[in-house]
Protein backbone atom coordinates (compact mmCIF):
# COMPACT_ATOMS: atom_id res chain seq x y z
CA UNK A 1 0.00 0.00 0.00
CA UNK A 2 1.51 3.34 -1.04
CA UNK A 3 1.99 6.34 1.29
CA UNK A 4 -0.32 9.33 1.35
CA UNK A 5 0.33 12.19 -1.01
CA UNK A 6 2.79 14.85 0.17
CA UNK A 7 1.59 18.20 1.42
CA UNK A 8 1.46 21.04 -1.02
CA UNK A 9 4.65 23.08 -1.13
CA UNK A 10 4.84 26.61 0.19
CA UNK A 11 3.73 29.35 -2.14
CA UNK A 12 6.54 31.17 -3.88
CA UNK A 13 6.91 34.92 -4.15
CA UNK A 14 4.13 36.58 -6.00
CA UNK A 15 5.49 37.71 -9.32
CA UNK A 16 4.17 40.34 -11.59
CA UNK A 17 4.89 38.21 -14.62
CA UNK A 18 6.12 34.82 -15.73
CA UNK A 19 8.10 34.10 -18.84
CA UNK A 20 10.36 31.45 -20.31
CA UNK A 21 13.25 31.02 -22.68
CA UNK A 22 16.71 29.45 -23.07
CA UNK A 23 19.12 29.38 -20.12
CA UNK A 24 22.85 29.02 -19.61
CA UNK A 25 24.78 27.14 -16.93
CA UNK A 26 23.50 24.19 -14.91
CA UNK A 27 22.10 23.55 -11.46
CA UNK A 28 21.90 26.77 -9.42
CA UNK A 29 24.35 28.66 -11.66
CA UNK A 30 23.70 30.62 -14.80
CA UNK A 31 20.31 31.99 -15.69
CA UNK A 32 18.47 33.38 -18.68
CA UNK A 33 20.63 33.60 -21.79
CA UNK A 34 22.09 37.00 -22.65
CA UNK A 35 19.61 39.14 -24.48
CA UNK A 36 16.56 37.21 -23.34
CA UNK A 37 15.42 39.14 -20.29
CA UNK A 38 17.31 41.60 -18.08
CA UNK A 39 16.81 41.53 -14.34
CA UNK A 40 16.19 45.11 -13.24
CA UNK A 41 13.56 47.20 -11.51
CA UNK A 42 11.14 46.56 -14.36
CA UNK A 43 11.36 42.78 -13.99
CA UNK A 44 11.64 42.60 -10.19
CA UNK A 45 10.04 39.40 -8.82
CA UNK A 46 9.55 37.97 -12.27
CA UNK A 47 9.84 34.17 -12.67
CA UNK A 48 11.84 32.85 -15.60
CA UNK A 49 11.42 29.18 -16.63
CA UNK A 50 14.29 27.63 -18.57
CA UNK A 51 12.80 26.01 -21.66
CA UNK A 52 15.82 23.77 -22.22
CA UNK A 53 16.11 22.09 -18.78
CA UNK A 54 13.12 23.12 -16.64
CA UNK A 55 15.03 25.22 -14.06
CA UNK A 56 13.38 28.31 -12.59
CA UNK A 57 14.98 31.67 -11.72
CA UNK A 58 13.51 34.69 -9.91
CA UNK A 59 14.62 38.30 -10.43
CA UNK A 60 15.48 39.68 -7.01
CA UNK A 61 17.39 42.91 -6.49
CA UNK A 62 18.71 43.04 -10.03
CA UNK A 63 20.06 39.45 -9.91
CA UNK A 64 18.57 36.24 -11.22
CA UNK A 65 18.26 33.86 -8.26
CA UNK A 66 17.84 30.10 -8.70
CA UNK A 67 14.57 28.88 -7.18
CA UNK A 68 14.82 25.41 -5.61
CA UNK A 69 11.86 25.23 -3.23
CA UNK A 70 9.05 24.59 -5.66
CA UNK A 71 8.61 21.03 -4.39
CA UNK A 72 6.68 20.59 -1.17
CA UNK A 73 7.90 18.32 1.62
CA UNK A 74 7.41 14.55 1.30
CA UNK A 75 4.22 13.18 2.73
CA UNK A 76 4.25 10.92 5.79
CA UNK A 77 4.58 7.18 5.15
CA UNK A 78 1.22 5.56 4.65
CA UNK A 79 0.00 2.75 6.85
CA UNK A 80 0.78 -0.82 5.87
CA UNK A 81 -1.82 -2.43 3.69
CA UNK A 82 -3.89 -5.34 4.93
CA UNK A 83 -2.66 -8.87 4.24
CA UNK A 84 -4.15 -10.47 1.17
CA UNK A 85 -6.23 -13.61 1.42
CA UNK A 86 -4.48 -16.98 1.09
CA UNK A 87 -4.23 -18.26 -2.45
CA UNK A 88 -5.46 -21.71 -3.47
CA UNK A 89 -3.22 -24.71 -2.81
CA UNK A 90 -0.85 -25.57 -5.62
CA UNK A 91 -1.43 -28.63 -7.74
CA UNK A 92 0.42 -31.82 -6.91
CA UNK A 93 3.78 -31.92 -8.65
CA UNK A 94 4.34 -34.34 -11.48
CA UNK A 95 6.67 -37.31 -11.42
CA UNK A 96 10.38 -36.83 -11.85
CA UNK A 97 12.36 -37.17 -15.10
CA UNK A 98 12.35 -40.96 -14.85
CA UNK A 99 8.59 -40.96 -14.03
CA UNK A 100 9.46 -42.59 -10.73
CA UNK A 101 7.97 -41.54 -7.36
CA UNK A 102 10.47 -40.44 -4.72
CA UNK A 103 9.87 -43.62 -2.71
CA UNK A 104 11.01 -45.64 -5.73
CA UNK A 105 13.93 -43.41 -6.65
CA UNK A 106 16.43 -46.26 -6.17
CA UNK A 107 14.67 -48.32 -8.87
CA UNK A 108 15.57 -47.74 -12.52
CA UNK A 109 12.96 -48.69 -15.07
CA UNK A 110 13.60 -51.05 -17.96
CA UNK A 111 12.66 -50.16 -21.53
CA UNK A 112 10.07 -52.75 -22.57
CA UNK A 113 10.14 -54.91 -25.65
CA UNK A 114 7.43 -54.20 -28.22
CA UNK A 115 5.39 -57.34 -27.37
CA UNK A 116 5.51 -56.67 -23.62
CA UNK A 117 2.78 -54.94 -21.60
CA UNK A 118 2.78 -54.12 -17.90
CA UNK A 119 0.35 -55.95 -15.61
CA UNK A 120 0.57 -54.01 -12.34
CA UNK A 121 4.25 -53.50 -11.51
CA UNK A 122 6.55 -51.70 -13.94
CA UNK A 123 9.74 -53.71 -14.63
CA UNK A 124 12.68 -52.05 -12.87
CA UNK A 125 16.04 -52.85 -11.33
CA UNK A 126 18.16 -51.70 -8.42
CA UNK A 127 21.73 -52.37 -7.39
CA UNK A 128 23.88 -52.37 -4.29
CA UNK A 129 27.47 -51.33 -3.71
CA UNK A 130 28.44 -55.00 -3.50
CA UNK A 131 27.34 -55.58 -7.10
CA UNK A 132 24.07 -57.38 -6.36
CA UNK A 133 21.29 -56.50 -8.80
CA UNK A 134 17.59 -57.15 -8.19
CA UNK A 135 14.74 -57.07 -10.70
CA UNK A 136 11.04 -56.57 -10.12
CA UNK A 137 7.94 -56.33 -12.28
CA UNK A 138 4.92 -58.23 -13.66
CA UNK A 139 4.45 -58.30 -17.43
CA UNK A 140 2.53 -60.07 -20.17
CA UNK A 141 4.12 -61.34 -23.37
CA UNK A 142 1.66 -61.55 -26.23
CA UNK A 143 1.91 -63.50 -28.36
CA UNK A 144 4.37 -66.10 -27.19
CA UNK A 145 6.48 -66.90 -30.24
CA UNK A 146 6.16 -70.39 -31.68
CA UNK A 147 9.96 -70.66 -31.84
CA UNK A 148 12.67 -69.01 -29.77
CA UNK A 149 12.31 -66.36 -27.12
CA UNK A 150 11.53 -62.67 -26.93
CA UNK A 151 12.94 -59.43 -25.57
CA UNK A 152 11.48 -58.62 -22.13
CA UNK A 153 13.23 -55.37 -21.30
CA UNK A 154 16.34 -53.32 -22.07
CA UNK A 155 18.50 -52.55 -19.04
CA UNK A 156 18.69 -48.81 -18.23
CA UNK A 157 21.52 -46.43 -18.95
CA UNK A 158 22.22 -43.31 -16.88
CA UNK A 159 21.71 -40.37 -19.22
CA UNK A 160 24.06 -38.09 -17.26
CA UNK A 161 27.00 -40.46 -16.73
CA UNK A 162 26.49 -43.02 -19.49
CA UNK A 163 26.91 -45.84 -16.94
CA UNK A 164 24.84 -49.03 -16.82
CA UNK A 165 23.78 -49.47 -13.16
CA UNK A 166 22.04 -52.84 -13.60
CA UNK A 167 24.26 -54.44 -16.19
CA UNK A 168 26.80 -57.22 -16.06
CA UNK A 169 30.46 -56.42 -16.41
CA UNK A 170 31.44 -56.29 -20.04
CA UNK A 171 33.52 -59.45 -20.11
CA UNK A 172 31.21 -61.78 -22.01
CA UNK A 173 29.55 -63.73 -19.19
CA UNK A 174 25.77 -64.18 -18.97
CA UNK A 175 23.22 -64.96 -16.25
CA UNK A 176 20.50 -67.57 -16.79
CA UNK A 177 17.47 -67.62 -14.51
CA UNK A 178 13.96 -69.05 -14.34
CA UNK A 179 10.64 -67.54 -13.36
CA UNK A 180 6.97 -68.30 -13.78
CA UNK A 181 4.00 -67.05 -15.76
CA UNK A 182 0.48 -68.12 -16.62
CA UNK A 183 -1.10 -69.21 -19.91
CA UNK A 184 -4.85 -69.42 -20.53
CA UNK A 185 -5.74 -71.98 -23.20
CA UNK A 186 -8.16 -74.82 -23.88
CA UNK A 187 -5.52 -77.38 -23.00
CA UNK A 188 -6.93 -77.65 -19.49
CA UNK A 189 -10.47 -78.05 -20.80
CA UNK A 190 -11.42 -74.74 -19.15
CA UNK A 191 -10.23 -71.46 -20.59
CA UNK A 192 -10.57 -69.85 -17.17
CA UNK A 193 -8.06 -72.23 -15.57
CA UNK A 194 -4.47 -71.20 -16.34
CA UNK A 195 -1.45 -73.33 -17.10
CA UNK A 196 1.62 -72.46 -15.03
CA UNK A 197 4.48 -71.57 -17.33
CA UNK A 198 8.16 -71.91 -16.57
CA UNK A 199 10.05 -69.17 -18.36
CA UNK A 200 13.78 -69.34 -18.93
CA UNK A 201 15.45 -65.91 -18.80
CA UNK A 202 18.80 -64.66 -20.06
CA UNK A 203 20.53 -61.50 -18.78
CA UNK A 204 23.48 -60.36 -20.90
CA UNK A 205 25.26 -57.32 -22.27
CA UNK A 206 24.81 -58.55 -25.86
CA UNK A 207 21.30 -59.14 -27.20
CA UNK A 208 20.65 -61.57 -30.04
CA UNK A 209 18.42 -59.00 -31.75
CA UNK A 210 21.47 -56.77 -32.23
CA UNK A 211 22.74 -58.84 -35.16
CA UNK A 212 25.47 -56.37 -36.17
CA UNK A 213 26.71 -56.18 -32.55
CA UNK A 214 26.92 -52.39 -32.69
CA UNK A 215 24.71 -52.07 -29.56
CA UNK A 216 21.94 -50.49 -31.64
CA UNK A 217 18.84 -52.33 -32.85
CA UNK A 218 17.75 -50.83 -36.15
CA UNK A 219 17.14 -51.59 -39.83
CA UNK A 220 20.81 -52.57 -40.28
CA UNK A 221 20.15 -55.70 -38.22
CA UNK A 222 17.24 -56.70 -40.47
CA UNK A 223 19.36 -56.12 -43.57
CA UNK A 224 22.22 -58.15 -42.05
CA UNK A 225 19.88 -61.16 -41.76
CA UNK A 226 18.60 -60.88 -45.32
CA UNK A 227 22.11 -60.39 -46.68
CA UNK A 228 23.53 -63.35 -44.75
CA UNK A 229 24.91 -66.09 -47.06
CA UNK A 230 22.73 -68.71 -45.29
CA UNK A 231 19.51 -66.73 -45.77
CA UNK A 232 16.67 -68.59 -47.57
CA UNK A 233 13.56 -66.80 -48.77
CA UNK A 234 11.23 -69.74 -48.08
CA UNK A 235 10.63 -69.94 -44.30
CA UNK A 236 9.58 -73.57 -44.67
CA UNK A 237 12.58 -74.51 -46.80
CA UNK A 238 15.56 -76.48 -45.52
CA UNK A 239 18.41 -74.77 -43.73
CA UNK A 240 21.16 -73.33 -45.83
CA UNK A 241 23.60 -73.23 -42.91
CA UNK A 242 26.85 -75.13 -42.90
CA UNK A 243 27.40 -75.97 -39.27
CA UNK A 244 26.29 -73.16 -36.98
CA UNK A 245 24.09 -70.48 -38.51
CA UNK A 246 25.80 -67.74 -36.49
CA UNK A 247 24.32 -64.52 -35.17
CA UNK A 248 21.82 -64.24 -38.04
CA UNK A 249 19.83 -67.15 -36.58
CA UNK A 250 18.05 -64.92 -34.08
CA UNK A 251 15.32 -67.37 -33.04
CA UNK A 252 17.79 -70.28 -32.76
CA UNK A 253 15.80 -72.64 -35.00
CA UNK A 254 18.84 -73.68 -37.05
CA UNK A 255 17.80 -71.59 -40.08
CA UNK A 256 18.28 -68.06 -41.36
CA UNK A 257 15.04 -66.81 -42.92
CA UNK A 258 12.23 -64.28 -42.62
CA UNK A 259 11.33 -65.57 -39.17
CA UNK A 260 14.63 -64.20 -37.85
CA UNK A 261 13.97 -60.76 -39.36
CA UNK A 262 10.47 -60.86 -37.87
CA UNK A 263 11.94 -61.73 -34.48
CA UNK A 264 13.95 -58.49 -34.57
CA UNK A 265 10.94 -56.30 -35.45
CA UNK A 266 8.79 -58.15 -32.87
CA UNK A 267 11.38 -57.46 -30.19
CA UNK A 268 11.65 -53.78 -31.13
CA UNK A 269 9.09 -52.35 -33.49
CA UNK A 270 10.59 -50.73 -36.56
CA UNK A 271 8.77 -47.53 -35.60
CA UNK A 272 11.10 -47.32 -32.59
CA UNK A 273 14.34 -47.72 -34.56
CA UNK A 274 17.07 -47.04 -33.58
CA UNK A 275 17.15 -48.38 -29.99
CA UNK A 276 20.26 -48.26 -27.79
CA UNK A 277 21.04 -51.64 -26.15
CA UNK A 278 24.53 -50.75 -24.92
CA UNK A 279 23.63 -51.86 -21.38
CA UNK A 280 22.20 -55.22 -22.40
CA UNK A 281 18.78 -56.71 -21.81
CA UNK A 282 16.59 -59.30 -20.11
CA UNK A 283 15.35 -61.85 -22.65
CA UNK A 284 13.16 -64.92 -22.52
CA UNK A 285 14.70 -67.88 -24.33
CA UNK A 286 12.29 -70.78 -23.72
CA UNK A 287 8.82 -71.55 -22.33
CA UNK A 288 7.18 -74.60 -20.81
CA UNK A 289 3.51 -73.93 -20.27
CA UNK A 290 2.22 -77.51 -20.12
CA UNK A 291 0.67 -77.11 -23.54
CA UNK A 292 1.80 -76.79 -27.10
CA UNK A 293 3.18 -73.48 -28.35
CA UNK A 294 1.72 -74.14 -31.78
CA UNK A 295 -1.01 -71.98 -33.26
CA UNK A 296 -3.17 -70.52 -31.86
CA UNK A 297 -0.57 -68.79 -29.75
CA UNK A 298 -1.68 -67.60 -26.34
CA UNK A 299 -0.03 -64.96 -24.18
CA UNK A 300 2.09 -65.73 -21.16
CA UNK A 301 0.48 -63.64 -18.43
CA UNK A 302 2.02 -62.39 -15.20
CA UNK A 303 5.63 -63.25 -15.95
CA UNK A 304 7.33 -62.28 -12.70
CA UNK A 305 10.77 -60.74 -12.40
CA UNK A 306 10.53 -60.43 -8.61
CA UNK A 307 12.74 -63.42 -7.83
CA UNK A 308 15.53 -62.56 -10.26
CA UNK A 309 18.76 -61.50 -8.56
CA UNK A 310 22.29 -61.60 -9.90
CA UNK A 311 25.74 -60.07 -9.43
CA UNK A 312 27.37 -57.78 -11.95
CA UNK A 313 30.54 -59.93 -11.99
CA UNK A 314 31.33 -63.59 -12.56
CA UNK A 315 33.14 -64.00 -9.22
CA UNK A 316 36.56 -64.72 -10.74
CA UNK A 317 38.06 -61.81 -8.82
CA UNK A 318 36.81 -63.09 -5.46
CA UNK A 319 39.35 -63.57 -2.67
CA UNK A 320 40.97 -67.00 -2.48
CA UNK A 321 41.57 -66.73 1.26
CA UNK A 322 40.08 -69.30 3.60
CA UNK A 323 36.65 -68.26 4.77
CA UNK A 324 36.18 -67.24 8.35
CA UNK A 325 34.23 -69.51 10.63
CA UNK A 326 32.05 -66.59 11.76
CA UNK A 327 28.49 -66.41 10.55
CA UNK A 328 28.15 -64.87 7.09
CA UNK A 329 26.15 -61.72 6.33
CA UNK A 330 23.99 -61.07 3.30
CA UNK A 331 24.69 -58.39 0.72
CA UNK A 332 22.24 -55.85 2.16
CA UNK A 333 24.01 -55.97 5.53
CA UNK A 334 27.37 -55.64 3.81
CA UNK A 335 26.11 -52.69 1.78
CA UNK A 336 24.94 -50.99 4.98
CA UNK A 337 28.35 -51.57 6.57
CA UNK A 338 30.05 -49.99 3.57
CA UNK A 339 27.81 -46.94 3.81
CA UNK A 340 28.61 -46.58 7.51
CA UNK A 341 32.31 -46.96 6.79
CA UNK A 342 32.21 -43.76 4.73
CA UNK A 343 31.73 -41.76 7.95
CA UNK A 344 34.98 -43.04 9.51
CA UNK A 345 38.64 -42.31 8.87
CA UNK A 346 40.89 -45.27 8.10
CA UNK A 347 43.13 -46.32 11.01
CA UNK A 348 46.32 -45.98 8.97
CA UNK A 349 45.32 -42.43 8.01
CA UNK A 350 44.82 -41.62 11.70
CA UNK A 351 48.26 -43.07 12.49
CA UNK A 352 49.82 -40.93 9.77
CA UNK A 353 48.21 -37.84 11.31
CA UNK A 354 49.55 -38.83 14.75
CA UNK A 355 53.08 -39.25 13.35
CA UNK A 356 52.82 -35.86 11.65
CA UNK A 357 51.77 -34.21 14.91
CA UNK A 358 54.63 -35.88 16.81
CA UNK A 359 57.13 -34.72 14.19
CA UNK A 360 55.81 -31.18 14.36
CA UNK A 361 56.08 -31.15 18.15
CA UNK A 362 59.70 -32.37 17.95
CA UNK A 363 60.49 -29.58 15.52
CA UNK A 364 58.87 -26.99 17.77
CA UNK A 365 61.22 -27.99 20.62
CA UNK A 366 64.08 -26.43 18.61
CA UNK A 367 62.35 -23.06 18.61
CA UNK A 368 61.69 -20.45 21.33
CA UNK A 369 58.86 -17.94 21.49
CA UNK A 370 59.52 -14.78 19.52
CA UNK A 371 59.05 -12.60 22.64
CA UNK A 372 61.76 -14.59 24.49
CA UNK A 373 64.07 -14.25 21.50
CA UNK A 374 63.64 -10.48 21.37
CA UNK A 375 64.24 -10.16 25.14
CA UNK A 376 67.43 -12.23 24.85
CA UNK A 377 68.64 -10.10 21.94
CA UNK A 378 68.01 -6.91 23.96
CA UNK A 379 69.92 -8.23 26.98
CA UNK A 380 72.83 -9.31 24.77
CA UNK A 381 72.95 -5.89 23.15
CA UNK A 382 73.05 -4.15 26.56
CA UNK A 383 75.82 -6.45 27.82
CA UNK A 384 77.85 -5.72 24.68
CA UNK A 385 77.49 -1.96 25.14
CA UNK A 386 78.56 -2.15 28.83
CA UNK A 387 81.59 -4.26 27.87
CA UNK A 388 82.55 -1.81 25.16
CA UNK A 389 82.41 1.12 27.64
CA UNK A 390 84.58 -0.79 30.16
CA UNK A 391 87.17 -1.55 27.47
CA UNK A 392 87.23 2.09 26.46
CA UNK A 393 87.94 3.28 30.08
CA UNK A 394 90.72 0.74 30.42
CA UNK A 395 92.27 1.79 27.14
CA UNK A 396 92.17 5.47 28.16
CA UNK A 397 93.78 4.67 31.57
CA UNK A 398 96.56 2.69 29.94
CA UNK A 399 97.19 5.47 27.47
CA UNK A 400 97.29 8.07 30.27
CA UNK A 401 99.73 5.96 32.29
CA UNK A 402 101.95 5.59 29.25
CA UNK A 403 101.97 9.36 28.68
CA UNK A 404 102.76 9.99 32.37
CA UNK A 405 105.63 7.49 32.26
CA UNK A 406 107.07 9.15 29.17
CA UNK A 407 106.79 12.56 30.87
CA UNK A 408 108.69 11.36 33.97
CA UNK A 409 111.38 9.81 31.78
CA UNK A 410 111.83 13.09 29.88
CA UNK A 411 111.99 15.07 33.13
CA UNK A 412 114.67 12.74 34.61
CA UNK A 413 116.67 12.88 31.40
CA UNK A 414 116.64 16.68 31.33
CA UNK A 415 117.69 16.87 34.97
CA UNK A 416 120.66 14.57 34.39
CA UNK A 417 121.77 16.62 31.42
CA UNK A 418 121.64 19.74 33.57
CA UNK A 419 123.80 18.15 36.28
CA UNK A 420 126.44 17.07 33.79
CA UNK A 421 126.64 20.58 32.35
CA UNK A 422 127.21 22.20 35.82
CA UNK A 423 130.06 19.86 36.77
CA UNK A 424 131.82 20.62 33.54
Amino acid sequence: MSGASGATGANGLTGSSVTQGPCTGSGNTGGPSVGQLNCDASTESWLYFCANDGRVFSCEGGVWVYVDDLTGPSGAQGASGANGIDGPSGATGGLGPAETPAADSSWKRLILGSDITVDDVEPACTNTRTGEITLRGHVTLSPVPAIGGMLIGILPRDSSTGECPCSLQDNGFEVIGTTTGLAFSNATGNAEIPDVCIVRLLVSRVTRYDVTRDFIIDADDVRAIRNDPAYVSNPNGPSNCTGSCGVADVNLDGKVNQFDATAVTEAVSSTRFPVDVRCGAVQSTAFSCGSTRASPLVPAVGISLDTIKYFDNDGTLASKKKRSKRDSIDSSELDELLKRADSFVARDELQQITVSVDTLEAQLENYVPKSDFETLMSETREEREVGERQHMVTDVAVAAAAVAAIGVAVFVLKKRRGAVTSSA
